[in-house]
């Protein structure tokens, strides 16, 4: 048997925040972020409510990488990571190395900055190009099936944004801010697949692309929403080509006159 080298700090510490992040999500996504507690998020992360302060600053520290580790999960998600590189290039300039390093796919930086969205964007593989011969129509609708799948792979994290988000709408107005960053990313990722299908001349020159992303996401999160409350009833794989159907229809070309 072959001896694993010793866990540096370094290490120690990543899995702690990872155990954290996951405590944190089934706890909000369960009961909701103002009755859980840095003790109950402790005691499942198997360390202590004071630790969990002196890490993150407060409560809404930790309730920020939350929102941020959620965010960045398009990035970070080994499967979603995946499929994701199948579909785009990576914009930025090749090394002379082709094999990819553990750096390469490492988590990206879980701040919310007000440059997050864009940057984030760029290195989760959506500010490249198209890669192979798929068109953007294709790619789009690739999209929506991967974050719908996603959904059902991982509802508990879905959940707790939701439940975050409506908290946000209340009692947790000091997050809002986040919360917006968080929709700005997702909205990008969408401007982007329209974008490159305008470029390739798939759909009209001129669609309004920040109100079409609005309505894109409005559906994917209707159905997310939906899915949560009654899965039994509202089914993600059912779901899927209807909600590409429809961002088809809201994209193509307006009848003649």
């Amino acid at each position: 048997m072959t001896d694993q080298p010793p866990r540096t700090q370094k290490d120690r510490r990543s899995q702690s925040d990872a155990r954290i992040i996951a405590a944190a999500i089934d706890l909000y996504a369960a009961q909701g972020y103002l009755k859980t507690t840095l003790n109950q998020i402790g005691t499942a992360a198997g360390c202590t409510g004071a630790l969990i302060s002196t890490r993150y600053g407060s409560k809404t520290g930790l309730l920020r990488a939350v929102l941020a580790n959620i965010t960045s999960r398009f990035a970070s998600d080994p499967v979603y990571i995946r499929q994701v590189e199948a579909m785009f290039t990576d914009p930025r300039p090749t090394s002379a190395d082709p094999h990819p390093t553990a750096a390469d796919h490492a988590p990206p930086d879980t701040s919310l900055s007000d440059s997050a969205a864009e940057d984030h964007a760029s290195r989760s593989g959506f500010g490249g190009k198209p890669a192979r011969n798929d068109s953007a129509r294709q790619l789009l609708r690739a999209f929506i099936r991967l974050y719908l799948e996603d959904v059902g792979r991982t509802q508990s994290r879905m959940k707790a944004l939701h439940v975050i988000m409506g908290e946000a709408l209340g009692a947790v107005p000091e997050v809002q801010d986040d919360i917006i960053k968080v929709n700005t990313l997702f909205r990008l990722r969408i401007i982007k697949l329209i974008e490159a299908g305008m470029d390739a001349g798939e759909y009209p020159p001129h669609i309004d692309t920040q109100n079409a992303a609005i309505a894109v996401v409005g559906l994917l999160r209707g159905v997310t929403m939906q899915a949560l409350f009654e899965p039994d009833v509202v089914r993600i794989c059912d779901q899927i080509p209807r909600i590409q159907d429809a961002v088809a229809a809201l994209l193509k070309p307006p009848a003649p006159a």
